[in-house]
């Protein structure tokens, strides 16, 4: 490998890793900012729960049916030693000093990393898919490693992690470059014994092989113009629905302010449910400033269901901008400007909402068997809500007789 090609793929990899840091970063923030909400709608939320047991049996099916994945951030393989005796600025050193180790252990799998050749353009060609004659010879070779005596490849058109060949491939170079730190070749990386296992060796090589998969199916099969936009604006759009704040914010307006009986319609969704956002753009698709977003509405949801939405959003708002018995404001970014241009967006409906949270025409659309699937509760919801102009309105008057009393 040739010194300017692998100072090119750490460069990739840092950009990557500075990515998952900065989402990192911005996850710690909400986690934070929304940890006293959660706590103080858990036991809110648990009592509805338990008075309403289709959304208890919703939830438990839900809970089975939604595997999670554990994350293959660099962040989430950092381990800190002595971390509950830190400071914040300690802790905040320590975890780049952990993240600069788990650097040069990615850094390690891609310098002995041999199938990519000096570039990826010659990973993709000495890395073809195997030959159903290939595939024949492995299955039936006895050697105790495959790969040892011949020349280390990978198929890049089968799973990295369930495909057999690949597997062995996984646990070949993995076993090979722990023998090489075990007996001093890496030395001078100073990387603690912690992290020179099996685990974290694998974690590491994963991120790559995740990374040159990537870089392998552009150069194979380039993807049009159209695709790559569309792919842009999908990221977009997922990026930034930002659901799980709307659905913790909406549920602590109505703990907030005493309308703990709306929490049932909440117990009957889950954060996905609601609207998203996509980034508004100016005419050259760059993002503006300061940034705004369009909201977009699912085509399932009534006028109603989504004027209750929107509702709670301005008590958000209010909450946020109104001072509270002392005079004092809220610090921090106030809730997104979010613009609603009758956007709809087909996604899945929730099921077993009341009959007047669905749209009427979009419900005379489906099949017997859709409508049955939905277990629509036969009732009217009652999403009396009091209304935000009022207290908004009174705060103006009463921001006016204090701006007047001080020009007296």
């Amino acid at each position: 490998m040739t010194q300017g090609f692998a100072v090119m793929v750490l460069d990739k990899i840092q950009q990557l890793n500075d990515s998952i840091r900065e989402r990192d970063e911005q996850q710690r923030e909400f986690q934070e900012r929304m940890l006293g909400a959660v706590r103080k709608l858990s036991k809110k939320v648990a009592e509805v729960q338990q008075t309403t047991p289709i959304a208890a049996l919703q939830q438990g099916r839900a809970t089975i049916g939604r595997r999670p994945r554990p994350s293959r951030s660099m962040a989430s393989r950092i381990i800190l030693e002595g971390g509950s005796s830190m400071s914040p600025r300690e802790r905040q050193k320590a975890v780049l000093q952990e993240k600069l180790h788990l650097s040069r252990l990615q850094a390690s799998c891609i310098n002995i990393a041999s199938f990519q050749g000096n570039d990826y353009k010659t990973m993709a060609r000495l890395n073809p898919p195997l030959t159903d004659e290939d595939i024949k010879t492995y299955e039936e070779s006895s050697t105790e490693s495959y790969f040892a005596g011949r020349k280390f490849r990978i198929d890049f058109t089968r799973s990295w992690l369930y495909f057999p060949f690949n597997i062995e491939a996984r646990d070949y170079f993995v076993q090979t470059l722990l023998r090489d730190f075990q007996g001093g070749s890496y030395k001078n990386l100073n990387i603690p014994a912690r992290y020179i296992n099996f685990d974290h060796i694998a974690a590491a090589l994963d991120t790559y092989i995740e990374y040159c998969r990537e870089i392998y199916r552009s150069i194979v099969k380039p993807p049009s113009k159209e695709k790559v936009e569309r792919r842009k604006q999908r990221v977009r759009r997922n990026s930034r629905k930002n659901t799980m704040q709307s659905f913790v914010t909406r549920q602590a307006v109505l703990v907030d302010n005493g309308w703990d009986h709306h929490l049932r319609i909440f117990a009957l969704l889950k954060a996905e449910d609601m609207s998203g956002d996509e980034t508004d753009r100016d005419a050259d698709n760059k993002k503006i400033h300061p940034p705004s977003f369009t909201i977009q509405e699912p085509r399932w949801s009534s006028v109603t269901f989504t004027e209750f939405r929107r509702k709670l959003d301005k008590w958000r708002h209010l909450d946020w901008q109104v001072p509270d018995e002392n005079g004092a404001y809220k610090g921090g970014n106030g809730p997104r400007t979010r613009n609603s241009v009758g956007k709809i967006v087909n996604v899945r409906p929730p099921k077993g909402l009341y009959r007047n949270c669905y749209d009427e025409n979009w419900l005379s659309t489906l099949k017997p068997h859709q409508y049955r699937s939905l277990r629509v509760i036969d009732e009217e919801y009652d999403f009396a809500l009091p209304n935000p102009s009022d207290v908004e309105a009174d705060h103006e008057g009463r921001r006016k007789r204090d701006d007047d009393a001080v020009m007296e």
